[in-house]
C-alpha cells in the first residue's frame, strides 16, 4: 500500500488555439493551475484547473492556495487506496460562504438604467 508523498502546484499560462473574445475582454491564454501528486513508489499523477474568476469566482491564487493548503494537508501521507480519501479531500476543500460576506456581482459589467417610456403604450408612442 503506497502513500501520497508529495503534492506540487504549478501555475502555467496556457495559450489558446485562438483568442477567446467576449464583450468584457479578449484573452489569448488561460491561467491554469497544474497539480502533480507523487506517491511513495515514485508514480506521478496530474490534474489541472483552468480558472476564470468571472465565471467560477476562483482565481489561480485561490485554487493554488486550496491545493497547497487544506487539500495537501488531507492527502499527504495517506494511502492512495484509502476509501476515506475522497471524503477527506471534499471536506478539506469545502469553504463556507457567509451571506453577510457575499456581494452581488455583475459579471459582464454595468447594465443600462431603464428609462420611462415617452407614452403610456406602444400605439400612442
Amino acid at each position: 500500500m503506497t502513500v501520497v508523498e508529495r503534492i506540487r502546484v504549478l501555475r502555467v499560462p496556457s495559450p489558446l488555439a485562438r483568442p477567446f473574445v467576449t464583450a468584457v475582454r479578449r484573452t489569448a491564454h488561460l491561467d491554469v493551475v497544474l497539480v502533480e501528486v507523487t506517491d511513495a513508489d515514485g508514480r506521478r499523477g496530474y490534474g489541472e484547473a483552468a480558472t476564470s474568476w468571472r465565471v467560477t469566482g476562483e482565481s489561480p491564487e485561490s485554487v493554488a492556495a486550496v491545493v497547497a493548503g487544506p487539500l495537501a494537508d488531507a492527502a499527504l501521507r495517506r494511502s492512495v487506496d484509502d476509501p476515506g480519501l475522497p471524503d477527506a479531500l471534499a471536506a478539506a476543500a469545502w469553504r463556507p460562504y457567509r451571506l453577510d460576506r457575499l456581494r452581488p456581482r455583475t459579471p459582464t459589467g454595468p447594465t443600462f438604467t431603464p428609462r420611462p417610456l415617452p407614452a403610456a403604450d406602444a400605439q400612442t408612442f
